[in-house]
Formats: C-alpha cells, structure tokens, sequence
C-alpha cells in the first residue's frame, strides 16, 4: 500500500477518477469544498481522518468508496457506479 501522503496532484487525481466534483467529495468526506479546494490547491495538507480515508480509496476504491456511499447522506453506490 502507498503511505506517502495525499498531496495537491493526488488528491485531484483521485477525485477526477471517481468522477466526482469538489463539492460531491466533500460530502462524502464530511470536509466542506473550501478544503477540496484547499488541498488540490495545495494550499494544506490531505490529512487526518480525510487523509486517511483518501489513502484507503487510492489503495482500494472498490471496497471503500460502496462503504462511504452506506454511511454519507445523498449518496448511493450505484450512483457513484454508473458515472
């Protein structure tokens, strides 16, 4: 598994390839858009609980992203699975 950090690159790179927007990522992280915005930015850090999670999806995206959906309001699996 890749421990390096999440920095500005990743975590847009991550992002992009969910096929979410800032503001839908946030949400299912539980951060607000200024903190996307933030850390793609590279304004802070991907770090913390955030950071972790972010770490989890890049190394396992299959299995973290339809847990996130079970426990973040507006989101469904099949939502994120179809786009």
């Amino acid at each position: 598994m890749d421990k390096s950090p999440i920095n500005a690159k990743t975590a847009k790179k991550l992002r992009e390839s969910m096929n979410l927007t800032q503001a839908e990522l946030g949400k299912l992280l539980d951060v607000s858009v200024h903190t996307i915005r933030a850390w793609e930015s590279g304004k802070r850090l991907c770090s913390g609980p955030a950071g972790r999670l972010m770490a989890l999806i890049r190394h396992d995206p299959d299995s973290i992203l339809p847990a996130l959906c079970r426990v973040a309001p507006g989101f469904t699996w099949a939502d994120l699975n179809t786009r």
